[in-house]
């Protein structure tokens, strides 16, 4: 059985870091108008790659080779371009990347990329965003330990729009279209598609700072997905969330995002796997100088488990992070990202009633980032990163440490 969260469908964790780190892009796209085009290259090498234990035989699950390690070499072109007319703003994006693996060359992948956005406005009353986007990556192996290369492709489409009867009100409304696809047979039961609807109150405090009431309903299906007599999983599930955030100034150097909520998700085919708890995040940004950014942030979640001897995890996690701007041309950033992943509830079905409850599962990750990036000359971008993960858990077979470090080269033209 997988034993992975479906909603990380497209994770940021990739196959190793060497299928997750940025290629091509089409996310950030330049403020200033008209078309930029970036060309770059990557070289990356991740020492464990397939996210096994230390000591372990990748061959023992299933791969074939006997290198833990790999290196990945990633050319991408993007461009890029940004429209501005009267009070709306149109904003395009694409790019193309080839990942080339050194040892490993079955895991070897092209991706393509875009993104589409207009954000909207009439007059001072009415404004909103219409955006088309779609992403490509490799498959966690640290979710799903597979020898059959895996792309990942998610798209996204997304509308809102907000009124504001009065400068001190706001109403509103969002609706998220969603598709995820597996290239890889094994995987296929995990494709989805999730829609998200939401309504928004916002109440501009006398302090200053707007306080927001949200209201969500979300159902997400699996096409592909066939529920088992002997020990059911899921299958079509929906979710109501109610919260209630903000963000304000605490001072003329801080800032502070604060989101606190109830989420309840029903299985109409399989109710037995229902859960529900409360989810929040809390984050503070500290700029003591213009050269110096601090960002923390601590935050709750849950997601569904695809297993048969688990229904859902609980996600802790505290994040912080640290950029200096040491020249005009040089900028170091340092950060940490820990967290505990808790796996609970116990279904009842045919093999929890023959061989009783699963394991005790929790998992403890640790993510440690260093990187420099130095503009030897404008448009040029020489970028290092290292980054050291590990992965404690109460299970022996799920346990990892990695050390990869990448290099990077861009070159930009345009705004």
């Amino acid at each position: 059985m997988v034993d992975a969260v479906a909603l990380r469908l497209v994770s940021a964790a990739g196959l190793g870091a060497v299928l997750a780190l940025p290629t091509a892009s089409a996310q950030t796209v330049p403020d200033m108008p008209g078309v930029a085009y970036t060309v770059g290259v990557s070289a990356l090498h991740d020492d464990n790659l397939f996210r096994i234990p230390d000591g372990a035989d990748p061959r023992a699950f299933g791969f074939s080779t006997d290198d833990r390690g790999d290196t990945a070499f990633t050319p991408y072109f993007n461009v890029d371009d940004t429209i501005l007319y009267s009070l709306q703003r149109i904003t395009l994006s694409a790019g193309v990347s080839r990942q080339m693996l050194r040892i490993n060359p079955s895991f070897d992948q092209t991706y393509f990329v875009y993104r589409g956005d207009w954000l909207w406005r009439a007059g001072d009353e009415f404004s909103g965003d219409l955006s088309d986007s779609q992403q490509q990556s490799q498959t966690s192996q640290a979710d799903v330990r597979s020898s059959e290369a895996n792309k990942q492709t998610y798209r996204a489409w997304h509308a809102s729009a907000d009124w504001r009867p009065r400068p001190d009100r706001r109403l509103g409304l969002s609706f998220d279209n969603s598709t995820g696809s597996n290239s890889a047979s094994i995987l296929l039961p995990n494709d989805f598609h999730t829609t998200i609807g939401r309504v928004e109150l916002g109440i501009q405090s006398d302090l200053g700072h707007e306080i927001v009431v949200g209201l969500s309903q979300t159902r997400n299906e699996y096409p592909n997905r066939v529920i088992s007599p002997v020990a059911p999983i899921d299958n079509t599930y929906r979710q109501r969330q109610i919260d209630i955030g903000t963000h304000f100034t605490v001072s003329d150097l801080t800032g502070m995002d604060v989101r606190f909520g109830y989420a309840r998700r029903y299985y109409s085919d399989v109710p037995d796997r229902d859960f529900s708890g409360p989810v929040g995040s809390l984050g503070l940004t500290w700029q003591p100088t213009g050269l110096i950014s601090v960002r923390l942030n601590v935050g709750r979640d849950l997601n569904e488990v695809i297993d048969a001897f688990r229904i859902y995890s609980v996600t802790t996690n505290s994040q912080a992070s640290l950029t200096y701007e040491l020249s005009a041309a040089i900028q170091l950033t340092a950060g940490a990202d820990a967290s505990r992943v808790d796996y609970k509830g116990v279904p009842q079905n045919l093999l929890t009633f023959l061989y009783g409850p699963g394991p005790s599962r929790v998992d403890k990750y640790l993510d440690v980032k260093l990187g420099v990036a130095w503009l030897p000359r404008d448009r040029v971008t020489v970028r290092l990163d290292l980054v050291a993960s590990r992965r404690n858990s109460t299970l022996q077979e799920y346990q990892f440490e990695d050390l990869s470090t990448q290099l990077g080269l861009q070159y930009r033209i345009g705004p």
